[in-house]
């Protein structure tokens, strides 16, 4: 950040303040309560597929009318699609847990067709009126869900109100407005909105119904926030008993992480002859998911917005990478690793051989893990004398050989194929060369894509596909990371690295 734009926050922080205003629908809160009897008749039972589906799908239609200020009847047919699929997904149920649950799912699905019928914008219409009180011009917009900003962009400039509309990752690399709107309440958004604030006067907009933190001292000398609880316009909130008001955290989107996983993680289940890596899922930007290598040693290459010239693009252990970090990654599943794309181009003709010889080894070490396992091998060859901490990763694609011959000529040795020791290094050490090179090439033109991206639009929507000119380097994105998942999981090494679309329901938008 330039001098400028620190005194630019200083100001912005000494002056700021906080309001809240609250914004009332009479047939948007009938659905919420309604959905909200329906999580409570299904409250309980997780294991039953029945249950979980009509919760996922109660609260996902909670999440598209409490986060967008758009036209309730513009969510793209969604709530449309989602009424339907309670009425099914309540009536399925209902055989075995009784018809109150198909009537409670019944109605809140009725009163979710008259909301999808409604061309009123409650969220926007009232975001709308605050910023028509200030210059448009030196005022914004922030939302949670930053991949709609285009469509809330058009619904606030069909209300007198073109502003910009931008993601808590973008606001915090721009200078400070006058007035920013933010919709949804403060336990939405990362306390840094409030506490290194980027605009003089802040308005929380969202509906009476939900009952939100407020905001505590900035963390800048000299700033201060007044408590949210003063609001413009409050008379619904004045009217709701406190039993009727909802936790802002109990609308936010929760993650089913076991669900994301288990495709790849019933391949493995129970099988003792299917080759298994142990990985972490990441929920990355525009709905998509990956899983990375759990192991000490894989690296990953981790675009740094914030940094100049060569510090902008590094390798980071995989194990080591957290939500907000931006990754390098194939575009579609089931490309080649570009790293070993681009090396194996450098290799030429003799590229088939070396992959070929590279992996002989590894199988055989696969073989013999596969009859004692792992912990033993890995035992065994330490007592060879061998640094064997990582024998998971020498197994992998991503490794091509250890770290000093010795135990690799111990190795080979351990795994039948001792007399070809020499030869075999002098490969790996061939390969590796060419991973070095394609490294460098590699490091290069994504520091040259990424000079010329717009990186205020990788901030918005969290992802931007590269074309990299390097041979065989194919299409690349970068994704950021929105969360990281809990536990680690064990999956076939096919789905390493390769993103995935991940389904609404199971992280609810």
């Amino acid at each position: 950040m330039s001098l400028r734009s620190a005194d630019l926050v200083y100001e912005a922080s000494r002056l700021a303040s906080a309001t809240r205003e609250t914004v009332d629908h009479p047939a948007v809160r009938e659905f919420v309560f309604a959905a909200n009897r329906l999580l409570g008749l299904t409250r309980g039972d997780f294991d039953d597929e029945l249950l979980t589906q009509v919760r996922r799908l109660a609260r996902f239609a909670r999440w598209e009318l409490h986060s967008l200020p758009i036209p309730l009847s513009s969510h793209n047919g969604r709530l449309i699609q989602l009424a339907d699929s309670i009425k099914v997904a309540t009536s399925r149920a209902a055989y075995a847990y009784g018809g109150n649950i198909a009537d409670a799912g019944a109605g809140a699905a009725a009163v979710l067709e008259a909301v999808a019928r409604d061309p009123s914008n409650p969220l926007g219409g009232c975001a709308a009126e605050i910023l028509r009180l200030g210059d448009l011009r030196r005022s914004a917009v922030l939302v949670k869900r930053p991949e709609y900003a285009a469509s809330i962009r058009r619904s606030l400039a069909q209300l007198g109100a073109p502003t910009e509309v931008v993601s808590q990752e973008e606001l915090m690399a721009m200078e400070p407005v006058e007035s920013l709107v933010i919709i949804g309440p403060a336990r939405w958004y990362h306390p840094h909105v409030v506490t290194a604030p980027r605009a003089e006067i802040m308005c929380f907009v969202h509906y009476s119904w939900i009952a939100d933190d407020e905001p505590q001292q900035g963390i800048l000398d000299g700033a201060r926030v007044n408590r949210v609880g003063v609001t413009v316009r409050d008379v619904v909130r004045q009217i709701l008993p406190d039993a009727e008001l909802l936790d802002a955290a109990s609308l936010l989107p929760e993650i089913d992480w076991a669900s994301m996983a288990a495709p790849a993680t019933k391949i493995v289940a129970g099988a003792h002859d299917v080759e298994k890596v142990l990985a972490r899922q990441f929920l990355l930007a525009s709905g998509m998911a990956v899983f990375l290598e759990a192991d000490e040693g894989p690296s990953i290459y981790v675009i740094d917005l914030d940094a100049e010239g060569e510090d902008r693009i590094r390798h980071e252990q995989s194990r080591g990478i957290q939500t907000g970090d931006y990754l390098l990654l194939r575009s579609a599943r089931g490309a080649e690793d570009y790293v070993r794309a681009v090396a194996n181009k450098h290799l030429g003709s003799r590229a088939p051989k070396l992959r070929a010889d590279q992996e002989r080894w590894k199988v055989a070490l696969r073989e013999r893990a596969k009859g004692i396992g792992v912990q033993a091998v890995q035992y065994e060859l330490t007592a060879l004398g061998v640094q064997a901490q990582n024998v998971g990763y020498w197994m992998s694609p991503e490794n091509i050989r250890t770290q000093r011959v010795e135990d690799f000529r111990i190795l080979l040795e351990y795994v039948g194929l001792g007399t070809e020791g020499n030869m075999l290094w002098a490969e790996m050490m061939e390969i590796h060369s060419a991973h070095i090179w394609a490294g460098q090439e590699l490091r290069r033109n994504l520091g040259e894509e990424v000079q010329r991206a717009d990186l205020t639009a990788l901030r918005r929507e969290g992802w931007l596909q590269c074309e990299l000119t390097v041979a065989d380097a194919g299409s690349l994105t970068i994704f950021r990371v929105e969360a990281r998942g809990p536990e680690l999981v064990e999956i076939p090494p096919s789905w390493l690295r390769w993103p995935q679309e991940v389904s609404p329901l199971l992280w609810q938008g």
